[in-house]
């Protein structure tokens, strides 16, 4: 049980930072800012953080490494081989390696890290708008939060910045003005017994329409008995729910424990991200991996350097001519390119036409791993150019995806 602190009641109470939703961005802020010694304020609309869940949990074991220490016991499955099922004629097989996560658990684990480092954690409050402080720079805004645990009332928070964590709606950055243009995909996701494939350590994504228009489809491991089946589509004319009954109809005897549903921008960050007083992190910048719908690596990254901004602007320690605009610089320049080259690579993959599937597995289907270095490359591209011309377009995404990965 994480921390609960209730504000039904109390005086508006003054925080130098608040930050709206404790998934991983909004944790990770709260952790990085409250570690620079300000007053943080971490507010979570659902009675639980990580509930409900809106991902597979699924993260590279390359950025799993680079973010830090985690509980052995969140993790789920670790996945070496990939099975990429392309149309209803190609399959590719990938070694890649993915830890799969408990992801309630780890949303967990992420705001109490961020309460350990001296943050406050308001679950059951959903952030609902704010009153212009009519004031000076770095002067306090009031945010109205409502009690949706059911214990009634509304009551508002005092905070000198705001961070939005709040997912694809952004909702922070409306009320500051920002009307965010996203491209988004719809998924469903449910967890399924007994695990249909082959091990646990292996996952399997389909791509194609029959599976999942504009997206893809996905099964990975939740266990050795345990597996979760899922999808994104954009663009469709039927719900996503009657894809994912589709999908299904591809194992049989399976039993469904639950279903969800949630989007996620696909359309790369947005054109700004901070702004008098606010800054925005994780989907609700649209900081998703654009080929793949990851963000939970991104998200932390991208959360943290907004907590760092953050606690600096209200110390007063930034440089008054670059201001809150540092948070903006700083994760471009550590994650920009990957956005734009995996939206490139998405879009690239989107233009690959039935027929062309299958020079493409001939070509690169023995290979085995996206890691892998030019000159392994350059052979299997000529005989793919040998096969169709057509595909030559393709060849920046190879190099693209080395250097950036995909996911």
């Amino acid at each position: 049980m994480l921390l609960w602190m209730g504000i039904l009641g109390m005086a508006v109470p003054n925080f130098d930072v608040l930050i709206v939703g404790a998934g991983p961005a909004g944790s990770s802020a709260a952790k990085a800012a409250a570690l620079k010694g300000v007053e943080v304020a971490l507010v979570e609309e659902h009675p639980r953080v990580g509930e409900p869940e809106h991902c597979a949990g699924l993260i590279h074991e390359r950025d799993l490494k680079n973010l830090g220490g985690y509980p052995e016991r969140l993790v789920e499955a670790r996945v070496r081989e990939v099975k990429l099922v392309v149309g209803s004629r190609a399959e590719l097989w990938l070694k890649q390696d993915f830890t799969v996560l408990d992801r309630r658990g780890f949303d967990e684990f992420l705001a109490l890290e961020a309460v350990k480092a001296g943050a406050k954690l308001y679950t059951g409050w959903r952030a609902e708008g704010m009153e212009a402080n009519g004031g000076g720079l770095r002067e306090p805004v009031k945010v109205k939060v409502k009690d949706v645990s059911g214990g009634g009332g509304d009551s508002y928070v005092a905070s000198k910045m705001v961070v939005g964590a709040d997912g694809f709606k952004c909702g922070v950055g409306r009320w500051f003005g920002i009307k965010p243009e996203m491209e988004l995909a719809t998924c469903i996701q449910s967890w399924v017994k007994p695990n249909p494939l082959s091990s646990s350590r292996v996952m399997e994504v389909y791509l194609g329409r029959e599976y999942a228009p504009g997206g893809y489809a996905w099964i990975v491991p939740s266990s050795n008995d345990t597996a979760k089946i899922g999808l994104g589509v954009r663009g469709v004319r039927e719900p996503a729910i009657a894809y994912w009954r589709r999908l299904l109809e591809r194992w049989k005897g399976l039993e469904v424990e639950r279903v969800i549903g949630h989007c996620v921008p696909l359309s790369g960050p947005l054109e700004r991200t901070y702004g008098d007083g606010f800054l925005l992190a994780g989907d609700a910048a649209g900081q998703v991996v654009p080929s793949s719908g990851a963000g939970i690596a991104t998200s932390i990254t991208c959360g943290g350097i907004a907590g760092e901004v953050a606690a600096e602007y209200v110390m007063g320690n930034l440089d008054e001519e670059e201001g809150l605009s540092r948070y903006e610089r700083l994760w471009r320049a550590r994650l920009g390119g990957k956005f734009q080259a995996c939206l490139e690579i998405r879009r690239l993959l989107e233009s690959v036409e039935p027929g062309e599937v299958e020079a493409i597995r001939d070509a690169f289907g023995h290979i085995g791993t996206l890691d892998f270095s030019p000159t392994k490359l350059l052979g299997p591209a000529v005989k793919l150019l040998v096969k169709r011309r057509s595909l030559i377009r393709l060849l920046p995404l190879l190099f693209k995806a080395r250097r950036h990965g995909f996911f």
